[in-house]
């Protein structure tokens, strides 16, 4: 069952495994009675993100990232041939500054 919610949930299940339990008395063990065998125990499940929710932060952040190559490109683009070698650049070399500013070295 797939459920959309961002919300965590507790679940508490049975769980039917031990058959042999230990003795406080003495280091022995002794059959397990109808008490013994039910153990329970709650388990955190958080239901998966919303596909639209992850869309909309991915488009958000791919915006954001453009948004900071075209700003890099235009500022570049807008020094001269001698101010852009006082920083160590090209012209043939704006785009590929721009692009590694907003999208980093390893992209």
């Amino acid at each position: 069952m797939a459920h959309s919610c961002i919300a965590a949930s507790s679940i508490v299940q049975a769980q039917h495994s031990p058959i042999l339990v230990a003795t406080e008395a003495s280091n022995s063990l002794r059959p397990a009675t109808q008490k013994d065998e039910t153990m329970t125990y709650a388990s955190d499940i958080l239901h998966g993100r919303d596909p639209w929710v992850e869309l909309k932060a991915d488009l958000a952040a791919r915006w954001s990232r453009y948004s900071a190559y075209r700003a890099t490109l235009s500022e570049l683009s807008a020094l001269s041939t001698k101010e852009l070698a006082d920083i160590g650049l090209n012209r043939s070399q704006i785009r590929s500054v721009a692009f590694e500013h907003a999208y980093g070295p390893e992209a």
